[in-house]
């Protein structure tokens, strides 16, 4: 059994100040430094592919929503949003270019959709 203390040092930017992060970590594995050290760099590379996409093309930082269960509905709607854009093969084109299209072209935001154009 380890317990793994760990100190993150990071700032938002050039000459913003810096904060520090204290994280612990319980694991059964015996207490080697190198090996817990990439089991820890692995889990934050695989949580960081996951909601890189919500961080950066929704601006989900950003977002002031905090009344009643506001936050949590629109991270609902985001991942919903998300998974629609994933599932659109036909354009190869980045999330934030598929919404931007979407958002112009009324075609293709029913594709997204689902929504098959009828006569």
């Amino acid at each position: 059994m380890s317990v793994i203390t760990l100190y993150r040092w990071k700032s938002r930017g050039i000459g913003e100040s810096k904060t520090v992060e204290l994280r612990y970590y319980i694991s059964s594995l015996d207490p080697d430094a190198e090996i817990l050290g990439k089991g820890i760099r692995a889990h934050w590379g695989i949580e960081n592919k996951l909601h890189h996409v919500l961080h950066v093309a929704y601006n989900e930082d950003k977002c002031r929503i905090g009344k009643d269960h506001g936050a949590e509905n629109m991270s609902t709607v985001r991942r919903s949003v998300q998974n629609m854009v994933k599932l659109e093969t036909s354009r190869k084109l980045s999330t934030s270019k598929k919404r931007t299209v979407a958002s112009l072209n009324p075609d293709y935001r029913l594709k997204l959709l689902g929504i098959s154009k009828t006569l």
